[in-house]
């Protein structure tokens, strides 16, 4: 099980698991080794690895909330222009843009 885990992480969780693997790992990989019915666990591991891998660290969570909102607001004055010149179709691509770039950036 460990082998197979750190084939898809790149890491370990029981070893020390920096920042940077957190930052690096695709949401995606984590939602996929997390998600689903475990129909048995007969050593107990598995449930206790996914549990701990089922949310990132505070401090990593506020940072990658941090950077969606930075670059929300790389974006958020656009929309504004674009309504004020009466282009009301590129105002809501460019607001839907960060949604778009976050769903990437995801999967």
């Amino acid at each position: 099980m460990d082998t197979w885990f750190t084939a898809r992480l790149g890491f370990l969780h029981g070893e020390s698991v920096s920042r940077a693997d957190w930052l690096t790992t695709p949401t995606q990989t984590l939602a996929e080794l997390t998600g689903g019915a475990v129909f048995h666990d007969g050593l107990g591991r598995l449930d206790a690895l996914r549990a701990a891998l089922a949310w990132d660290p505070d401090d990593v969570w506020r940072e990658v909330l941090a950077g969606q909102w930075r670059r929300i607001a790389q974006e958020e004055a656009f929309v504004g222009r674009c309504g004020e010149v009466g282009d009301e179709l590129e105002s809501a691509v460019v607001a839907a843009r960060p949604l778009r770039q976050n769903t990437i950036d995801s999967g």
